[in-house]
């Protein structure tokens, strides 16, 4: 399934991004990141990237989140077993998150989807 998330910003005075974000049927997949970003009075960067997503725990929760950074474009997963993890620094974006339990086999089916950052 893939998801479409923008910013709805112009780039000029505040961040903006456009990102299409494919994520997979089964467990522990992998999710493909492709658009665009641009920092506030920046230059628009293309951005693409590959990243495997955990698979689901036994037991408990594992907090995923993938987060881009607006100045270098680049792109990182983030994980935790206890909370939604926190920018990496105030250059990130979170452009998507989710949670994975022990029930998950699609990550697809969970309730908290695309939450992209507010601006």
């Amino acid at each position: 399934m893939t998801i479409s998330t923008t910013s709805g910003v112009s780039g000029v005075t505040a961040d903006w991004w456009d990102f299409d974000i494919l994520v997979p049927d089964a467990n522990a997949g992998n999710l493909t990141i492709a658009g665009q970003i641009q920092a506030a009075a920046g230059t628009a960067q293309a951005v693409s990237a590959t990243l495997a997503l955990p698979a689901a725990p036994s037991s408990g929760t594992i907090y995923v989140n993938v987060q881009v950074d607006v100045t270098a474009g680049t792109v990182t997963l983030q994980q935790s077993t206890s909370a939604d993890p926190a920018p990496i620094n105030t250059n990130n974006v979170v452009v998507y998150r989710t949670q994975l339990t022990s029930a998950t086999t699609d990550p697809m089916l969970v309730s908290t989807q695309s939450t992209p950052d507010a601006q």
